[in-house]
């Protein structure tokens, strides 16, 4: 059974700065879905810094309810959260209505990269292989033949990408 939970990750002072629900090892993941504030604090002062308190729940729906009343009594004690909305909204997080990704949509269209920009990514793509389109790294030959000697028998092995 997994054990749901909230918690709250504090500055090395013992400020609070994010509430979060979670399970497994969530609690501990300073990187995968955060937004730039939580990962500038996170920057700042190193991940083996931030204090983490965990509160064990019931059920999902507990950690949910729990997580709503821990944002709302920090901030109504003056605590600064990162947090983007108040809590509870599973692992969405915070949803842009469709006016808010219409706008961003606008405004991302058309918009190029400076030229400081371009020979940035460029000076960091030197000496790393090319590869044509968006396939990756190629399959050596035996892996070619492994990968073909599972797929036999397979009905869709005829929409497979991998030729021999």
């Amino acid at each position: 059974m997994t054990q749901f939970y909230t918690y709250i990750h504090c500055r090395p002072d013992g400020t609070p700065f994010y509430v979060g629900k979670g399970c497994n090892m969530r609690s501990h993941d300073f990187t995968r879905h955060r937004n730039q504030h939580y990962k500038n604090i996170v920057k700042k002062f190193g991940k083996v810094n931030i204090g983490v308190f965990v509160f064990l729940c019931d059920s999902e729906h507990q950690a949910f309810d729990d997580e709503i009343h821990q944002i709302a009594q920090l901030r109504s004690d003056g605590f600064a959260l990162v947090n983007m909305t108040n809590g509870g909204d599973g692992v969405s997080g915070l949803v842009h209505s469709d006016a808010a990704r219409t706008k961003m949509s606008i405004a991302g269209k058309g918009r190029r990269k400076s030229q400081e920009t371009r020979a940035r990514i460029s000076a960091g793509s030197v000496g790393k292989p090319k590869t044509s389109g968006n396939t990756g790294n190629r399959h050596s030959p035996e892996t070619k033949r492994k990968i073909a000697a599972a797929m036999v028998g397979n009905i869709n092995r005829a929409r497979s990408p991998i030729t021999l």
